[in-house]
């Protein structure tokens, strides 16, 4: 089975008074949990190896495991609704879960109160988010073209979608993040750190090539 996630991060961003160089890590952490501040995102102009045929291959089989999975992730179910609880209180209400697969954390996110939408590069999965929810939106695209206006959304969710992206293209990832949302708004980011990258050439029934990057947390919030 795919391991779940060893490390959650919490991230503000604001693109006011941004500083020339991006600040080092400024964080409170715990075990489980890192919460830092990011004032300023470069854009490196580079693009990520896809991940998204594969996930097309294996979405029916994705989804049917993951149906539900916050019912026993009490844990996860938490960080969500913090972070939900967060925009709410801040004054916004629209949220993008970026990479939303089946839809779950767009779901959860919208049940909370938020205005939620999701997107994937995957069309199968977007297929099956809306399928089982048709009164949220979901539609097709790259995480690194998103098809948005500048400071559209009040959030963004990465919830697992930074996992196949290697270390040297987030920053260009996380610009695009920045543009889509207001200013401030909050950034939820969730993936799996320390340890050795994990390697899949058989998931959910089929054969997949398919890499889980473990991120550095220092890496990710420098």
């Amino acid at each position: 089975a795919i391991p779940p996630a060893a490390v959650w991060a919490t991230v503000a961003v604001s693109a006011e008074h941004a500083p020339t160089k991006p600040p080092r890590r400024r964080a409170a952490c715990s075990a489980d949990v890192l919460t830092c501040e990011i004032l300023r995102l470069p854009r490196v102009g580079a693009v990520a190896d896809r991940a998204y045929e594969q996930y097309e291959l294996i979405a029916t089989g994705y989804a049917r495991t993951f149906a539900g999975q916050f019912e026993s992730r009490p844990f996860d179910r938490a960080i969500l609704r913090a972070f939900a609880d967060l925009v709410t209180r801040a004054g916004g209400n629209t949220v993008l879960d970026v990479g939303c697969g089946p839809g779950e954390a767009t779901a959860e996110l919208a049940s909370c109160g938020l205005r939620a939408e999701g997107v994937d590069g995957s069309p199968a999965m977007v297929a099956l988010a809306t399928q089982q929810w048709p009164q949220l939106r979901f539609q097709t695209a790259d995480m690194f073209e998103l098809p948005y206006a500048a400071r559209s959304f009040d959030a963004v969710c990465a919830w697992y979608s930074i996992i196949h992206t290697r270390a040297e293209l987030l920053p260009e990832l996380f610009a695009g993040y920045r543009r889509v949302l207001a200013d401030p708004g909050w950034l939820l980011l969730g993936f799996q750190t320390e340890g050795e990258h994990a390697v899949y050439s058989h998931a959910f029934g089929r054969e997949v090539a398919l890499t889980f990057l473990r991120h550095d947390v220092t890496t990710v919030c420098d």
